[in-house]
């Protein structure tokens, strides 16, 4: 869903980073802890999260939720643009407004996921995720057996949903 597609009255209330590196392009990616209370437990995503009352903006929530979740130290000058807003959940019925957050460092940088909320935490070649070869549509969610969603293949878990669409939507405007 672009930013067009979202209702002007609603505002974001959490950013997720883009985070891609120069030397030998990748991208930061995080998959999710278990957690029965969390709709996307479990699942691959980007690292971020609500908004908090501390938070001046949007992009110190991003920079302080990769922090958080990863150890990762974002600057302003690795910041490059916003990416559209869009909306993750609407199929869980727990509909979020996000604004993504576009950074570039220079190379991967070691990670250290929070283990309360990261179960795992990696620098994935941008190669892999352009690859068409790597990408399915198929039946992946229990909850949704009577639909096919497009995806990643990953090592333990299909990277699909919300951060397929924005990931999609980085790569095929590279």
């Amino acid at each position: 869903m672009a930013v067009s597609e979202v209702n002007k009255s609603e505002h974001p209330s959490a950013a997720v980073a883009l985070v891609v590196t120069r030397q030998k392009p990748s991208i930061l990616l995080v998959r999710r802890a278990d957690n029965p209370s969390d709709p996307w437990s479990g699942q691959w995503a980007f690292p971020g999260g609500k908004v908090d009352e501390a938070d001046s903006d949007l992009l110190v929530t991003c920079q302080r939720e990769v922090m958080e979740e990863c150890g990762c130290q974002l600057t302003s000058d690795q910041y490059e643009r916003p990416l559209p807003i869009s909306k993750a959940g609407r199929r869980q019925k727990h509909p979020v407004i996000v604004a993504p957050f576009l950074w570039e460092i220079p190379a991967r940088v070691d990670l250290y996921p929070e283990a309360s909320e990261i179960a795992s935490a990696c620098w994935l070649e941008l190669s892999y995720l352009a690859d068409p070869n790597n990408h399915d549509k198929g039946v992946i969610a229990p909850e949704y057996a009577d639909r096919e969603f497009p995806y990643i293949r990953m090592v333990d878990k299909p990277l699909w949903g919300f951060t397929y669409m924005v990931l999609m939507n980085y790569l095929n405007e590279r």
